[in-house]
């Protein structure tokens, strides 16, 4: 894939709590720990060992870990006001 486009957005995922009591094992198959974050523009998430998640879902599989999803300005233009997607 070859990126041609200075994306608008970067997102943060964060895990920010479980909603089974205070820990993973056992009950989610990712691991996910407090404070682990992931980051993209409009890509799969990745966390800072290169490892991602699914880019269509942020929930968790097994319906135990909490996401925080934060978009982050980049300052490109804006994908359809600056006309990215006409044809030349």
């Amino acid at each position: 894939m070859k990126k041609w486009y200075d994306e608008e957005y970067e997102f943060q995922v964060e895990v920010i709590g479980y909603l089974r009591g205070d820990h993973t094992e056992h009950l989610c198959r990712n691991g996910e720990e407090i404070g682990d974050t992931y980051r993209c523009t409009y890509g799969c998430p990745v966390n800072a060992d290169g490892y991602g998640i699914c880019s269509k879902t942020i929930v968790c599989p097994d319906g135990c870990v909490m996401f925080r999803l934060t978009a982050k300005p980049l300052g490109g233009e804006n994908f359809f006001r600056g006309g990215f997607w006409k044809e030349p």
